[in-house]
């Protein structure tokens, strides 16, 4: 069953799901009010012809910030 990604117009990822078609996961997407620019498919097919065996969904970094003399510690989404 393949996962569906939501992008916005600036390249973001908007909203992911695991949904049978690309129809009913923008039937999903219009009533959750998310409106795609693109949408990236990965199926079993598309793991299958990939050199390596492993797509990555979703990378993250560990990032700190500081606000009002304590440090934040928090993981940021890498832009794919």
């Amino acid at each position: 069953m393949p996962v569906f990604i939501a992008k916005d117009s600036n390249g973001k990822v908007e909203n992911i799901v695991l949904a049978k078609s690309l129809e009913l996961a923008t039937a999903y997407w219009q009533g959750r009010d998310v409106w795609p620019i693109s949408v990236i498919e990965l199926s079993d097919d598309h793991l299958r012809e990939h050199a390596t065996g492993v797509l990555p969904v979703l990378n993250t970094r560990l990032s700190e910030i500081y606000l009002n003399g304590k440090v934040i510690t928090y993981r940021a989404v890498l832009k794919s």
